[in-house]
């Protein structure tokens, strides 16, 4: 990542907020992706969202440490 996502991002990720709107973002993401598939039961909302959250905490080399402090 560039230093300027990184000075914006660092203290960002502490926040529960950012992660309770990243998530629900992922989650309406996902219901669109559903229903451009037709409501087919393979593509799963739930499913494709946690695939999406869990992408972007390994591309930002978030760890579980730094997910817990801020609770």
């Amino acid at each position: 990542m560039t230093r300027e996502v990184l000075a914006v991002w660092t203290p960002m990720s502490l926040s529960p907020l950012l992660w309770i709107v990243l998530t629900l973002g992922a989650y309406t993401a996902a219901q669109r992706v559903q229903r451009a598939c037709r409501d087919t039961a393979f593509a799963n909302p739930v499913l494709i969202a946690i695939l999406l959250v869990a992408g972007i905490l390994l591309m930002t080399r978030t760890t579980y440490h730094t997910k817990t402090c801020g609770i």
